[in-house]
């Protein structure tokens, strides 16, 4: 049950109270249960103690969002876009969030640049995913690659600055890249 595991995070906190695993887990646990109070005091030790932990950034927004703490929720919103940026994941939903927050603070501008930005990480996203299927069509030689390596592979190609010519010779010669560079060709 929920308030085991509290009860067993807490243990593991009294016998170590910089122990970040089970501060994020009691923290969760919290805010599950509707105790946002009690979490974000959770995620404020987490992050006294790691200021590089960015999910607790994430559920530190959510917690102060539910308790109607909007301005400090989008400062947290911001600090995970910032350690974020150029990651593989996408940062549509904090960008949806955040705007969210805009939107009750009466920022329009604010709230649309944020949209624009989620509509442009879900394309993002979008052209990552058709990136992979036609590299490994294009390039069965590469099958064994891991999807990460893929995914940095299309993830140059579409990201400028590029050089296609540099890229076009990182691979056999045989033009196939053309392909996969024409969906960055106005980029």
């Amino acid at each position: 049950s929920n308030r085991q595991s509290m009860s067993e995070y807490t243990a593991a906190i009294r016998l170590d109270p910089k122990l970040q695993a089970a501060l994020m887990s009691r923290a969760n646990a919290l805010s599950h249960d509707k105790q946002f109070k009690a979490a974000l005091a959770d995620y404020d030790a987490i992050l006294d103690l790691n200021a590089d932990y960015t999910s607790a950034y994430h559920d530190r927004a959510i917690a102060k969002t539910e308790l109607g703490q909007y301005l400090s929720a989008t400062w947290d919103y911001s600090e995970v876009i910032r350690r974020r940026h150029g990651d593989d994941d996408s940062l549509s939903p904090t960008f949806e969030a955040r705007s969210d927050l805009y939107l009750k603070l009466g920022d329009d501008v604010a709230a649309i640049k944020d949209l624009s930005a989620a509509i442009y990480e879900d394309l993002r996203a979008q052209i990552v995913l058709i990136g992979i299927a036609t590299f490994r069509q294009l390039y069965p030689e590469y099958g064994r690659w891991s999807d990460a390596a893929v995914t940095q592979k299309v993830l140059d190609v579409f990201s400028p600055p590029q050089d296609p010519d540099a890229f076009r010779g990182s691979f056999n010669g045989d033009g196939k890249t053309d392909l996969l560079l024409a969906g960055n060709k106005y980029g």
